[in-house]
C-alpha cells in the first residue's frame, strides 16, 4: 500500500462491488473498475486511485488475506483484514464490527512464513513450481507478484505513436517508446479509461509480449487469421490493425462474456470483417469446427502464455513435449 489515507463509505462499497466482480465473476480488473468510475462521474482522482489501488492489491494478496481470516470469505472482511495489515484506520462502521485485528495480524505474520502464502499462490501450483522449477520457482513467484507496468497499444487505424506521445507530454505524463514503435509504458499513474487518446481509441492497454504476438505473426491485408483464446480481443484488434482492417479473422474464446465485451467494443476499433465464433470447450484440434476453420485460415494464433499454469500442472498435455 503506497499511501495512508481515511477511507469513505462510497469508496468502500465501489471496492467491495468491484472485488466480487472480480474475484467471484471472474471480470478482468481493468473493465471492472472503468464501469465502476463510469458509474461513479463524481469520484476524483484521489479517490479513483484509492479504488483502483486496493481492488489491485486485494487481488493480488488474495490468498495471505484469507489466510488472516479464516473461516471468513465475504468481502467486507477481506477489505477490513486488508486495511488492519497495512496499518490503516479501521472505520468503526458495522461491516467492521466483528474485527479482530489482533488475529488477523498474528495469523498474517505467521502465514506469510510460507513463500507460496506471501505470494498468494495456490498449494497445488506451488507444489508443481517447486518439482519443474526447483530454486528458480522462487525467483517467478516474487516475480509475478509485482505490479505490472501500464503498456499501451498504440492502434494505427486511429492515430500515429508521435500524436499518443505528443498528448501525453501535454498532460505532463512520463512515458518510454518501445522499441517494437507501437507500444508506450506509462512510467505514472493516470486515468487512461477518461482520456482522449482511450476515448477516441488511438490506444488499447496491452502488454508487451502480447504485442509481439501480432508482429511475429505479421498477417497482410487480406489474410484470414484464428485468434484462438482470444479473450478481450486485444490480440484480434492488433492483428485487424496490422491488416489494415481488410481481412477476415476468427475470434475464439471459451467463455461467450470475453466475446460479448468484443463485439461491443466502445471504441470503434473492431473492424467491419471481424468474426465472432463462441465454443463453449475447445478440447484439441480434433473438434470439427476448429478443423473446419483451420482448412480456410492462412494463420492459426495460438497464445500459450494463458495456458502456462495449466501446462505446470498437465505434464502430459502434448504442449509440453
Amino acid at each position: 500500500m503506497s499511501s495512508q489515507y481515511k477511507l469513505h463509505r462510497p469508496l468502500a462499497f465501489s471496492i467491495v462491488q468491484s472485488l466480487e466482480e472480480v474475484l467471484l465473476e471472474h471480470r478482468p480488473v481493468d473493465k471492472v473498475l472503468e464501469r465502476c468510475f463510469k458509474s461513479n462521474p463524481k469520484f476524483g482522482k484521489r479517490d479513483r486511485g484509492i479504488i483502483a489501488e486496493n481492488v489491485y492489491d486485494i487481488t493480488r494478496h488474495y490468498i495471505s488475506i484469507l489466510h488472516a481470516i479464516p473461516g471468513k470469505t465475504d468481502f467486507w472482511s477481506v477489505l477490513g483484514a486488508w486495511l488492519v495489515i497495512n496499518g490503516l484506520e479501521l472505520p468503526e462502521w458495522r461491516e467492521f464490527k466483528a474485527t479482530d485485528k489482533k488475529s488477523i495480524l498474528s495469523n498474517y505474520r505467521e502465514g506469510v512464513k510460507s513463500p507460496a502464502i506471501q505470494y498468494s499462490i495456490p498449494e497445488v501450483l506451488d507444489e508443481h513450481g517447486r518439482q519443474q522449477l526447483g530454486e528458480r520457482w522462487y525467483k517467478e513467484m516474487k516475480a509475478m507478484h509485482l505490479p505490472a507496468s501500464m503498456v499501451l497499444r498504440v492502434n494505427s487505424l486511429k492515430a500515429a505513436t508521435p500524436e499518443v506521445t505528443n498528448y501525453l507530454s501535454d498532460v505532463l505524463i512520463k512515458y518510454k517508446v518501445l522499441d517494437n514503435k507501437h507500444g508506450v509504458e506509462v512510467e505514472q499513474r493516470m486515468n487512461l479509461f477518461a482520456s482522449q487518446i482511450f476515448k477516441e481509441g488511438w490506444v488499447e492497454v496491452q502488454d508487451y509480449a502480447s504485442q509481439q504476438v501480432g508482429l511475429f505473426v505479421k498477417p497482410a491485408p487480406g489474410d484470414w487469421v484464428i485468434d484462438a483464446c482470444a479473450g478481450g480481443g486485444g490480440k484480434a484488434l492488433h492483428l485487424a490493425a496490422l491488416m489494415q482492417n481488410k481481412g477476415r479473422i476468427v475470434a475464439l474464446d471459451t467463455d461467450q462474456y470475453k466475446l460479448e465485451n468484443l463485439k461491443k467494443d466502445p471504441k470503434g476499433q473492431v473492424p467491419r470483417s471481424l468474426k465472432h465464433v463462441g465454443l463453449k470447450i475447445i478440447r484439441s484440434s480434433k473438434d470439427w469446427k476448429v478443423q473446419l476453420i483451420n482448412s480456410c485460415s492462412m494463420y492459426p494464433v495460438v497464445d500459450p502464455v494463458c495456458y502456462d499454469a495449466i501446462l505446470m500442472l498437465n505434464t502430459e498435455s502434448p504442449l509440453n513435449t
